[in-house]
């Protein structure tokens, strides 16, 4: 699996994860504290690694 493959399938993922918590990207945001573009960066697999991994290290942080 390539680097972008992976991102995107984190991405998604992650889409997946906020989903089931009932959180729309705008709601992530805001909740995270993140900017939009920047979760919407992640779920798209456009970011790099280690701003994926910090969302999901925060995120699984604040919703346990």
């Amino acid at each position: 699996m390539t680097d972008k493959a992976y991102l995107k399938a984190l991405g998604s993922r992650l889409l997946s994860e906020a989903n089931d918590l009932k959180r729309t990207p705008e709601a992530l945001a805001s909740e995270m504290g993140y900017q939009i573009e920047t979760v919407r960066s992640v779920l798209m697999g456009d970011s790099p690694y280690t701003v994926a991994r910090k969302l999901i290290e925060d995120i699984s942080k604040h919703y346990p």
